[in-house]
């Protein structure tokens, strides 16, 4: 008897310590799914788009070519709701009006929320205001206007903005003004890029990942022309809405759209 049982002796023995082999390894693997990887963030914010590219809905301008020395519209304060705290959530959007030109000349203002830490811009929890340019050769820069000046975007207010170079040909410096009309006026000067003038104007709302979202109502759209030696501002004649899913614009007139989340409505 003893002869027989020293064998499943030792079969009872491999078998328990393949068992326990089986469960340490187990331990490990469950283990490794526990733990959170350490590029990981907590939000999935969807389809993302970095640098120049966004997803957008725009208003945009036919109604010159190369003649538009400057944009200028009454946008609402609205919320925007951002996914995401980090840069390489491609977290930011935002409210625009936007001069563009040969060469990737770019010249913007508006209001922005969110976290864009690459160019400065960093607001996450509330609305603030900002310029942005863009040289020949795609070098961008932009400022945050309210950490300089302590004036933030109000939700439910109209804001004008505008953005013009000047009636110099041969000057290329740009300028930003905000307005709260009956309270106060924000000048940013001597934005210098690399023309006098642009080949398109546009409204827009920008976001930078498909989980994001927001409204957005601009009104008395106008450009700026160089007529008589002098800048005068004249209304849109012609323009039409841009769609990029999930974000849509609709054209209330020639000087007016409006901007929604897919699924949202006008503001």
């Amino acid at each position: 008897m003893m002869s027989n049982s020293k064998p499943k002796r030792n079969e009872i023995l491999k078998t328990a310590a393949l068992y326990a082999v089986l469960f340490i390894v187990t331990s490990m693997s469950t283990s490794a799914l526990l733990v959170p990887l350490a590029a990981a963030h907590p939000e999935d914010c969807g389809d993302e788009r970095t640098g120049s590219t966004f997803f957008y809905a725009k208003g945009l301008n036919t109604d010159t070519y190369y003649d538009i020395y400057g944009v200028k519209a009454k946008s609402l304060i609205t919320n925007l709701s951002i996914c995401g705290h980090f840069q390489t959530d491609a977290s930011i959007g935002g409210d625009i009006v936007w001069v563009t030109g040969a060469n990737l000349n770019m010249v913007e203002t508006g209001f922005y929320r969110g976290n864009y830490t690459t160019y400065g811009l960093v607001s996450n929890d509330a609305n603030h205001y900002f310029w942005g340019k863009r040289t020949s050769g795609g070098s961008l820069t932009y400022g945050d206007i309210s950490s300089g000046t302590g004036y933030n975007p109000t939700t439910g207010d109209y804001i004008y903005f505008s953005t013009y170079g000047n009636a110099n040909q041969y000057n290329n410096d740009w300028h930003v003004t905000i307005e709260k009309v009956g309270s106060y006026t924000i000048n940013v000067n001597g934005l210098t890029v690399s023309a006098n003038k642009g080949a398109q104007s546009s409204v827009l709302m920008e976001m930078h990942n498909s989980y994001s979202s927001g409204t957005a109502r601009f009104q008395d759209i106008q450009n700026a022309q160089l007529q008589g030696g002098g800048l005068y501002w004249v209304p849109w004649l012609n323009g039409y809405a841009i769609n990029d899913n999930p974000f849509y614009a609709t054209e209330v007139s020639e000087t007016e759209y409006c901007m929604y989340t897919s699924g949202g409505s006008c503001p």
